[in-house]
């Protein structure tokens, strides 16, 4: 949409005409106005008419009233196309509602939080009416300052605008990152964070889903090329079926592209083969509605959303979209060769039921199924036009549940655990969840496979190198990320990225190391009970003789291949009574090359940057939804414990305006009650800010500067001129004085 345009929400009332705005709009009337074109988003569009009346409006106020009716205004700067998107989330009106999160976030931060010294808010440029700007605290702070690449802004992109958190001025090397959303329930302290001896604390909450039905994630990268994983969101099996893919497929690096029989260039497997983001090739035409494949450029699931009317729609409409289906199945043939001709036969099923236009004739069928066998034809059809298999109602509107399971590889994926994402089978992601996939196949490739945990939503103590660092490492993702205007499902969540490159990052220690580490008592040697300490970190417990005489056997042999070594003896005590191990020193080890490469296979890799893994037991996070009645029981259990960490995540949705209000109105009441006293950060309750954007004060500022500057060289000029009137004064009396000592003098003379 152009940028000359502005939604209200909720909708404004139908009696209103563009002459009534005026008395309830600060700054430019609009041109026109109308009902928005999303169908879910009940708002009114304004069409201004350039950019900067639009941005004008926006500067001086985004909320009013009209007859005791609260409306907000946000820039409109979707399609909607992008609004009705697997992504459409990311454009949501909640997440640019106001609902005083901020002003309680900060209220908790200086009653539970008072060693956190300073406060850098990072906004676009907007200042809440209630937040005190001179406060001592508290610095203001615009994308403008962080963004190193202006070209990325306007940005409303979370992940975009974490990623760039290091860059604020004067910021301590170690920080606490706090969303807007975020508050603290009771005292916490720096070691809840971090400490010296056990390094960054790390709270987990739940696990990540399967990148595909039925293929667990500690399947990805284990030399076993498993179906079920061989789908582009599971990197083909993070990389096991590449030597077995029935076709060929290039890597993304490569630099060219082979072609097949019809001249067409294989597809390289990146998401643009994809219909859709998060739509994988297995769920395409499987009889169960996707609502990640709920979208034209995937047939509406290939007919499994009951899309039959709308399929007919767009194939009528032109001869583009066809062609662009075209391709991708033949990308998803490449990648399914055993489903080919499924998806053949029910893309011609799809256009025999909605009948091909004229304009369209180049599509034929690679293998055609014969017509012959009526019944079974139209069982098929009957299958493809009622959508839903039996037993379940059909409809259009409500996608279902993929069940868990998949393609049978000889192995039993592991049981999900309660309260997991992927417990309840296939569901299509949002925004959030699609990108941690995305992140954690980018970790699979690095790290290798393991199974992990989404970061619990609370604040987070960050270290600036370390951010440096993880952005060197990805910087074409982090680049991708901060080039987006809103949430993508290909962004590099921040938390997770961070979290899990401080866990997964190791080094190796040498030897030697691992020998002083072992040596207890200092003595340069190895006791009976040091080599017992050492048996139990190479061998599987419990200890067998078997293993533990090829220990002995092993020492014994690195001892005695060892330079001698005359001052250097077992200490007393340091054997067993029936031991017949000689002196290990040192020397004896790093001699040993097999026995110095198993320690170090074994014992040498560490994590690079100390770390405790704990569960969010003390974090609550609460989905503040558009009913009422469910939020009020959700916030009373709130009050009843509240936690260390809260999280009050704004997922209102589009409900009716008299529900919203009540919803608001619910949330802070809640919140005044937890936290009733104003902060220092706060202006008094009957005064708000001159100022609605950060541009404002700017601009007011450098007015009173020069003002100052004025008003300092004027009082100068004025000292300067009475100082000037009083030296010629004092000129004038010295030399009068003079003039009658030398007239004096004369008459003496005389």
């Amino acid at each position: 949409m152009p940028a000359a345009q502005l939604t209200v929400v909720p909708p404004l009332p139908r009696r209103l005409v563009l002459a009534d705005l005026k008395y309830f709009l600060p700054g430019v009337v609009p041109l026109e106005m109308a009902p928005s074109p999303l169908l879910e988003l009940p708002a009114t569009v304004m069409r201004f008419g350039s950019a900067e009346e639009a941005r004008g409006v926006l500067r001086r106020g985004v909320d009013f009233s009209i007859n005791n009716d609260n409306f907000t205004l946000f820039q409109t700067f979707w399609t909607s196309e992008e609004r009705t998107s697997p992504a459409g989330d990311a454009v949501a009106p909640s997440r640019f509602a106001d609902s005083q999160e901020l002003r309680y976030s900060l209220r908790s931060l200086e009653r539970f939080a008072p060693w956190v010294r300073r406060v850098y808010l990072v906004t676009n440029g907007q200042i809440p009416d209630w937040l005190a700007l001179d406060s001592a605290r508290l610095t203001l702070v615009t994308h403008e300052e962080i963004f190193p690449d202006a070209s990325h802004l306007p940005t409303f992109s979370s992940p975009a605008i974490e990623a760039h958190l290091h860059r604020i001025t004067g910021l301590s090397e170690r920080f606490l990152y706090f969303n807007d959303d975020v508050l603290l329930g009771r005292p916490v302290w720096p070691e809840d964070f971090y400490t010296s001896g056990d390094g960054y604390s790390v709270r987990l909450a739940w696990r990540l889903p399967d990148c595909a039905t039925g293929c667990a994630s500690l399947w990805l990268r284990d030399g076993h090329c498993d179906a079920a994983c061989n789908t582009l969101l599971c990197d083909w099996d993070g990389g096991d079926c590449a030597d077995g893919a029935p076709e060929p497929r290039t890597d993304g690096d490569a630099p060219s592209t082979p072609a097949d029989a019809d001249g067409d260039a294989l597809l390289p497997p990146d998401d643009e083969d994809a219909c859709a983001t998060g739509c994988g090739d297995s769920w395409l035409g499987d009889r169960f509605c996707d609502k990640m494949c709920d979208v034209a450029a995937c047939a509406h699931d290939l007919g499994d959303c009951g899309a039959v009317a709308r399929l007919g729609r767009l194939l009528n409409a032109s001869g583009v979209w066809d062609a662009e289906l075209e391709r991708r199945l033949r990308a998803a043939e490449r990648r399914l060769p055993d489903r080919s001709g499924l998806l053949r036969r029910r893309l011609e099923l799809l256009v025999r039921a909605v009948g091909v236009p004229s304009n369209i004739t180049s599509w034929r069928p690679s293998n055609p199924e014969p017509v012959g066998n009526t019944s079974a034809s139209e069982r098929v059809s009957r299958r493809l036009l009622a959508v839903e298999p039996a037993g379940r109602p059909a409809s259009s509107d409500a996608p279902t549940v993929h069940p868990a399971g998949g393609a049978s590889t000889g192995r039993r994926a592991p049981d999900p655990e309660p309260g997991d994402a992927s417990s309840s089978g296939r569901r299509a992601l949002d925004t959030y969840g699609a990108s941690l996939l995305h992140v954690n196949r980018l970790y699979t490739r690095r790290y290798g496979a393991e199974q992990r945990r989404a970061v619990a939503h609370m604040p987070h103590m960050l270290e600036r190198a370390i951010v440096a660092e993880l952005q060197a490492a990805f910087a074409d993702e982090f680049v991708r990320t901060s080039a987006a205007r809103v949430r993508s499902p290909t962004d590099m969540q921040f938390a997770f990225a961070y979290f899990y490159y401080l866990m997964s990052e190791r080094v190796r220690a040498p030897a030697g190391q691992i020998f002083d580490e072992l040596d207890t008592d200092g003595s340069g040697t190895w006791s009976d009970r040091e080599v017992r300490t050492l048996m139990t970190r190479l061998r599987p417990l419990p200890l067998t003789l078997r293993d533990m005489e090829r220990t002995w056997a092993l020492l014994r042999d690195c001892a005695r291949r060892a330079p001698p070594e005359p001052e250097l003896s077992t200490p007393p005590g340091e054997r067993y009574l029936d031991s017949d191990l000689p002196t290990v020193s040192r020397a004896a080890v790093l001699a040993c090359g097999e026995l110095a490469e198993e320690l170090e296979r074994a014992l040498g890799g560490r994590p690079r940057f100390p770390h405790r893994v704990l569960p969010a037991d003390d974090v609550t996070f609460t989905m503040v939804r558009g009913n009422a009645s469910h939020l009020v029981a959700e916030l009373d259990a709130v009050r009843r414990a509240p936690r260390r960490f809260l999280c009050l995540n704004n997922n209102v949705g589009a409900a009716p305006p008299a529900e919203l209000r009540l919803v608001y109105a619910l949330l802070v009441d809640f919140l005044e009650a937890l936290l009733p006293r104003p902060s220092q950060f706060e202006l008094p309750a009957n005064y708000r800010n001159r100022f609605q954007h950060v541009a404002e004060l700017r601009v007011w500022e450098r007015h009173r500067r020069w003002l100052r500057a004025a008003t300092a060289l004027l009082a100068l000029l004025l000292l300067a001129t009475l100082l000037h009137a009083q030296l010629q004064r004092l000129l004038r009396a010295l030399h009068r004085r003079c003039a009658g000592g030398r007239r004096r003098r004369a008459a003496q003379d005389v």
